[in-house]
């Protein structure tokens, strides 16, 4: 009785996550967000009252408390109109880019709104086109 044996190389990965909590469009609103961070990039999905945001921030090259970003999202309105979103972002990080702690951002953003009438009114509901 003959016995073969193979051996196989796996390449394997390992994920750097964080959990964060923050108010903004990259937190969909006043929410959550989790990132997988890769080298000096962080890939994020969020979800918050009232929307969600799914993006990426990177690090600037010469200064690590400082990064760009871009994310899209949609805030969903309550009772009158929800908006989708994209956005280019600036954020300045306390600790480094790397590190957890304190971040403060601001961005530019491009946005649609979809009207809608609430229930229970007496308006007509406004034609999508």
């Amino acid at each position: 009785m003959t016995i073969l044996l193979f051996t196989f190389s796996v390449k394997s990965w390992s994920l750097d996550y964080d959990f964060s909590v923050g108010l903004g469009s990259q937190y969909g609103g006043l929410g959550t967000q989790l990132s997988v961070n890769h080298n000096k990039s962080k890939y994020f999905v969020a979800l918050g009252y009232p929307g969600i945001s799914i993006g990426v921030k990177n690090q600037f090259s010469y200064n690590v408390h400082q990064s760009w970003g871009v994310n899209a999202g949609k805030m969903y309105g309550i009772l009158s109109s929800d908006s989708d979103f994209a956005a280019i972002t600036y954020n300045y990080h306390f600790n480094g880019f790397n590190n957890k702690g304190w971040e403060l951002g601001t961005g530019i953003f491009y946005y649609k709104q979809d009207e809608y009438t609430p229930i229970f009114s007496n308006e007509p509901e406004a034609q999508k086109q």
